[in-house]
This record gives structure tokens, C-alpha cells and sequence, in this order.
């Protein structure tokens, strides 16, 4: 026999000829008995429980120089680390859970110092009516004393002239009695007033330390509470989103704004130039952030997205001053219609029974029925339209919405001399304008021609999105000629009768 088939012989299967190891007992293919299999010692059989393999000690297989952990141990220790997640977990929606119930009790905290606030303002006010009624009162005794003297003075003419009169001594007796009883109820009339008055404004004081209590009471409670969330905020895990953190607000400067914004709400006197004419608008933080109003005569531009109320806070504006200082106002609208303006306003709480004689609102099916037989584009017509109105029926405000449709009107491009001309125009007539604008306000500011540079005001609406796909709109007035402004941020939101403006959430130059 040759040696390759001695080879063959011994490292294949006699049987079926698949390839074996020297040291096989079994062919794996075909099952052949490779080796006689020695007999074995009968071993009891051993009985087996999981608990048992679980409880007993833990040996680590080893394969060759490898070191693996047993089934169970794995087991053990991947149960450990759920257990270990699922505390973290708990614990992050622990915090979670207290932060957004410490926002809520801020938020609740910051809207009963708004009412503190708002009961001052009204309080300041009833004080300055009363001191107005005592001056008035003072006046009226000022006259009477006035006319007191000279009848005074007119009985001691009579008296040294009594025997040139002829007067009899039962007259001078009656005439100076009169004096005595005018004298006496001068007094009396003084004491009576100043005493009235003393304990209106003692009243009123006492009202305004109890408010001013509440409010110290308040921010030291809103302190103690920011405290205590900073404070858990420092023990919280590793692991913590840094987003909670980013946004957090700086309490201790929300709550120095407030004390000043207060202090000057409280303390505010009369204004300092009686020449200056400001336009309220009703709308108390835009007021203030406003100092005290639009100047009169100015081109207003309110800029910002679709969705951002631009429509309804200019209608609003003109409603305000409507019912409220019986203004003459006109509403130009370019895109909506007069009857679904209307309905829409009314829906927010601004019913048209109330504004109907001061607040003209005008759209284009209305210009093209008045201004049929007029020649020229559309821009020119709603010029000579608007000039028409002011010269028979004197309005004082006026809304152009929108600056881009009243652009599409004309035949050829809008150029920066055709909006120049056009506010100057509107200077002309010696109204106050707002132009609503939806261009973003960053193209607008990049391009030196646009109408933010030729604009006396600007007022920015944006609509800003929070976390969790929230929703938040912002406003800020930019730039107003005239008058010293705040030009932060405030969010706004309408409730469905007014228009709720908070504190500023941001300054100005960290805005998105």
C-alpha cells in the first residue's frame, strides 16, 4: 500500500469519506463510530435548578487565554444598569416636574404684581383728580375771598362816608354783621374742605403703603422661590439638559426692572413739555415703552410676518383712540375686505357701535365705486381720495395696509424718491401715519433704501418659537424720532378684548 492511501485511510470516514480529525470519535457527516467508546463508571444523576445555578458561586469560563462572564452575571449586571437608568430617569422627571411648577407659580406671581401695578396707576390717578378738585376748590375760595375783601373794603368806604350816605345805624349794624357772617363761613368753608381733603389723601396713602407692602412681600417671596430652584437646580445629576439651564431667567434683573418700572409709575409727574403732542395708544407697556405715546405727526411702520396681529394691533390703536379720546382715525385697507375687517375686529373684542363715528375704514371695492370717473393708476386715485376725505371730514390718524400692495398699484417701479414723496406726503397733512409692512425686517435693514430709514417709527413683530413647538410673539419698538423709548423686547398675546404686553424677555441685541 502506497502512503497516500494509508493517509487517506486514516483521516476520512471508512463510511461515507468525509474528512475527519486524528482524535474523532464520531464522523459529524454520517454518524460512523470512529474509536470504541470505553465504558464509564454509573454517576447518579444530578438534579439541577435554575435558583440553584443562580445562588451558587459565580466561576468565570475561561477559553484559552480569554476571561468571559458567566450567563448570569451578565444578567445581573445589565439588570443593575436598568435599575440605575431608570432611577436617573425618575429623578430628571422629578425635576422637570418642580421646574415647570416653579415657572407656573413665577407666572402667577408676575401676573398678581401686574394687578399690584395696575391698581397703583389707578390709585395715582383718582390722587390726581382729587388734587385737581382741590385746586379747583381753591380757586373757587380764592374768588370768594377776593370778592370778600372787596366788599370789605367797600362797607369801610361806607362807613366813613356813613353820614354822607345818610346811612342809619340799624344799615352800618346789619353791615357789619354780614362781614362777620361772610368771614365766618370763609373759615368754616376752609376748615371743612382741608379737613375733607386730609382724609381723602390719608386714605389713599394708607392704600398705597398696604399695595406697597404686598408688592415688597411679593418679590421677597418670588426671591426666596428662585432660591430654592437655583438651589436644587446645583444638586441635580450630570446628565441634566443644558437647555433648562440657557434659559433661565436672570431674576435678579427682572426683579430691578420691576421696582423701577414701578417707581416710576408711582412717581411720575406731570409731563415736562407741554408742546409735545403724543398720540396714546392705550395699550399701557407700549405706552411706556413709547414714553408716553407716538409723537404726533409721525410715519409709523409696523413691520413683521404674516401671523403677527400687524392688522390688529394698528386697528386697535385707531379703535383706542376712537372711543377713548374721540379722535377722527381712517383704516386703508389694500388686501382685506371692509365687511370681514370689521367681523374680524369684532371678534377680538372691538365692537364697531363704539368707534362708528370716529374710525372710517375704507378697502378698494369702496375706492373703485367713489373714484370711478377718476383718471390715473390706483395710487394716484387713493391720494386724491384720502386728500378729499381730510379736507371734509378731519381725520387725525390713518392706516395704510399694506406698504407692498399699495407698491403694486403703480405702473412702473416704486422707487426710494417715490417713498420719500410719499411721507412727505402724508407730513403734508398733518397726520399721524402707521404703514404696515410684511418685507423681513433684516432685508430691510440691509438695504439703506427701504422704508425703516425714512420711517420716523418703527414698531417689529415677530412670532418666536419656545421649546416643546410653543409659539410666542414679540414686540419692540425699534426707532421712534422724539421721544425716549425702550427698545427691548416684550412678549404680547390678545385675549380675546385686549392686547396683554409682559415684561421684556430679552434686550434688544440678543434678539433671534
Amino acid at each position: 500500500m502506497r502512503p497516500g492511501e494509508l493517509m487517506k485511510k486514516r483521516y476520512e470516514c471508512p463510511r461515507c469519506g468525509a474528512g475527519i480529525k486524528p482524535d474523532d470519535i464520531q464522523c459529524d457527516r454520517c454518524g460512523e463510530i470512529l474509536k470504541p467508546i470505553e465504558p464509564q463508571s454509573e454517576t447518579l444523576p444530578v438534579s439541577v435548578t435554575v435558583e440553584k445555578v443562580i445562588s451558587e458561586e459565580e466561576i468565570p469560563v475561561v477559553f484559552g487565554q480569554s476571561e468571559y462572564l458567566s450567563l448570569s452575571r451578565q444578567k445581573q449586571l445589565l439588570t443593575q444598569k436598568e435599575k440605575e437608568i431608570a432611577r436617573k430617569e425618575k429623578e430628571l422627571m422629578e425635576r422637570e416636574k418642580r421646574l415647570t411648577e416653579a415657572i407656573e407659580s413665577l407666572e402667577k406671581d408676575n401676573r398678581a404684581l401686574e394687578e399690584a401695578m395696575k391698581r397703583c396707576t389707578e390709585f395715582e390717578a383718582e390722587l390726581r383728580a382729587r388734587e385737581k378738585v382741590l385746586k379747583e376748590r381753591e380757586r373757587e375760595l380764592d374768588a370768594l375771598a377776593e370778592k370778600l375783601e372787596k366788599s370789605m373794603r367797600e362797607l369801610e368806604i361806607s362807613t366813613d362816608s356813613g353820614r354822607k350816605m345818610r346811612m342809619s345805624t340799624e344799615e352800618f349794624e346789619r353791615l357789619l354783621a354780614l362781614r362777620e357772617d361772610y368771614q365766618k363761613a370763609l373759615e368754616e368753608g376752609l376748615a371743612k374742605m382741608k379737613k375733607q381733603v386730609e382724609e381723602e389723601l390719608r386714605e389713599r396713602f394708607e392704600r398705597l403703603s398696604q399695595l406697597e407692602q404686598q408688592l415688597k412681600a411679593a418679590e421677597a417671596s418670588f426671591e426666596k422661590r428662585v432660591t430654592s430652584e437655583t438651589k436644587i437646580a446645583e444638586k441635580g445629576v450630570a446628565e441634566e439638559p443644558k437647555e433648562i439651564v440657557a434659559g433661565a431667567v436672570d431674576i435678579s434683573k427682572l426683579i430691578d426692572e420691576l421696582k423701577k418700572e414701578i417707581d416710576v409709575q408711582i412717581g411720575a409727574g406731570f409731563p415736562e413739555k407741554l408742546d409735545d403732542v403724543r398720540i396714546r395708544t392705550h395699550i399701557e407697556r407700549l405706552d411706556a415703552a413709547l414714553d408716553g405715546g407716538i409723537p404726533k405727526g409721525s410715519v409709523v411702520l409696523i413691520n413683521g410676518t404674516a401671523g403677527t396681529m400687524k392688522s390688529t394691533l394698528s386697528y386697535a390703536i385707531l379703535h383706542n383712540c376712537a372711543v377713548s379720546d374721540n379722535i377722527n382715525s381712517m383704516y386703508f385697507s389694500l388686501e382685506q375686505s371692509r365687511e370681514s375687517l370689521i367681523r374680524q375686529m369684532e371678534r377680538l373684542g372691538m365692537p364697531r357701535e363704539k368707534s362708528r363715528d370716529h374710525l372710517m375704514v375704507v378697502d378698494m371695492i369702496d375706492l373703485r365705486k367713489r373714484m370711478a370717473k377718476e383718471k390715473g393708476d390706483w395710487r394716484s386715485i387713493l391720494m386724491r381720495y384720502v386728500s378729499n376725505v381730510k379736507k371734509e371730514w378731519d381725520f387725525q390718524l390713518f392706516v395704510l395696509d399694506s406698504l407692498e400692495s399699495f407698491k403694486s398699484l403703480a405702473d412702473y417701479q416704486f422707487t426710494r424718491q417715490d417713498l420719500k414723496d410719499l411721507f412727505d406726503w402724508f407730513k403734508s397733512l398733518d397726520i399721524t401715519v402707521f404703514v404696515i409692512s410684511e418685507n423681513p425686517i433684516t432685508s430691510l435693514l440691509e438695504n439703506v433704501e427701504s422704508e425703516v430709514y425714512l420711517a420716523d417709527g418703527v414698531i417689529e413683530l415677530q412670532m418666536k418659537e419656545l421649546d416643546h413647538g410653543r409659539m410666542q410673539r414679540w414686540l419692540r419698538v425699534m426707532k421712534m424720532r422724539g421721544a425716549n423709548i425702550d427698545p427691548r423686547f416684550f412678549s404680547f398675546s390678545h385675549d380675546g378684548s385686549r392686547f396683554n404686553i409682559s415684561v421684556p424677555i430679552v434686550n434688544s441685541h440678543d434678539s433671534p
